[in-house]
């Protein structure tokens, strides 16, 4: 323990209080209550607090809620549309066997027999519940449909070819799938 002697600090022993009293306990019990007081005035340990107040974590979680809202809404959709892309994946060998037939015959075929490929339920995978070729919108046109609990029952991509410049060109289409939810080749 230390104590005051004018202005200056020295260390407290059994005879330092008492310095200067003439022996007078009165006068000791005084320059004891002073010392007590002053030192109690000291910042030994200091009361404030420091770090963040529950105002202040309570704001940062909910940012980092609103933010992982976002993320997640951004990843659902992007989950949505690979599992769509994978039925561009099936389309692309019957988008060759359409082609060839064009080649070989000069015309679309009509359907899956014509151009060369299993029936249409049998082209799938864990998302497209069927592939067929068919005349609509016109024909040789290859239709994907789906079927994920993301999407309405029937949801479909078409890919309609073009001849008219002498090549096959595709042209990809939905007649119901949301425009979010289409690969960016079909946007």
């Amino acid at each position: 323990m230390t104590a005051m002697t004018g202005d200056r600090i020295a260390g407290h022993h059994r005879c330092r209080s008492c310095a200067g009293t003439n022996g007078d306990p009165e006068i000791a019990a005084n320059r004891w209550m002073l010392d007590y007081i002053y030192l109690k005035s000291m910042d030994l340990h200091s009361d404030k607090q420091t770090g963040f107040t529950l105002v202040e974590l309570m704001i940062v979680l909910a940012i980092i809620a609103i933010l992982m809202n976002m993320a997640m809404v951004s990843y659902q959709d992007y989950l949505v549309r690979s599992k769509i892309s994978s039925g561009l994946v099936l389309a692309a060998s019957a988008k060759s066997a359409v082609t060839e037939h064009y080649a070989n015959q000069g015309i679309m075929p009509e359907d899956n027999a014509d151009a060369g490929l299993a029936p249409a339920n049998n082209i799938t995978n864990d998302y497209v519940v069927s592939l067929s070729v068919g005349t609509a919108p016109t024909t040789g046109t290859i239709t994907i449909t789906y079927g994920m609990p993301e999407l309405d029952a029937g949801d479909s991509i078409l890919h309609s070819p073009d001849t008219t410049s002498g090549a096959v060109r595709w042209t990809c289409l939905s007649n119901n799938m949301p425009r979010t939810m289409l690969p960016s080749s079909c946007r």
